[in-house]
């Protein structure tokens, strides 16, 4: 090989590998989570229910709404959730009109199309109340 071609080799080499070692260290890709989550709530003062958590996602951003229901007392509340992934972790804040004051969700996807997690009330002195979701992606 002349002295011309190894370099031009050499070259193509080096920035062949380059090219892949970047593409390689992207790293930062966010999964989809969009769409339905279906399962059941468990609530310190409502008890057994379900969930339905619809998630809309902007890169980490998320938006959505959910829908709890329990039988007894039969009730439904529905609501808004915004919030944050940072896979496999997700927080979002619950809203509803049927509550005084917002709760935070925190939960983990356990596998790529379940979140369990619980969730409390923010900033609601003298409501003491808790709760888990198990969820799963429709």
């Amino acid at each position: 090989m002349h002295h011309q071609q190894a370099g031009r080799y050499r070259t193509w080499v080096f920035t062949l590998l380059l090219g892949l070692i970047l593409w390689g260290c992207g790293g930062d890709d966010v999964p989809s989570v969009a769409g339905t989550y279906r399962g059941s709530v468990q609530d310190s003062l409502n008890g057994t229910g379900t969930a339905t958590l619809t998630l809309v996602q902007n890169d980490r951003a998320l938006t959505g709404t959910f829908q709890d229901t329990f039988t007894n007392p039969p009730s439904t509340t529905n609501g808004t959730v915004t919030g944050t992934l940072d896979y496999p972790s997700i927080a979002l804040t619950v809203e509803s009109p049927a509550s005084p004051c917002p709760f935070s969700f925190t939960g983990t996807f356990v596998t790529s199309t379940r979140i369990t997690g619980t969730y409390v009330p923010v900033n609601c002195p003298g409501l003491v109340l808790t709760g888990n979701i198990d969820v799963t992606r429709q």
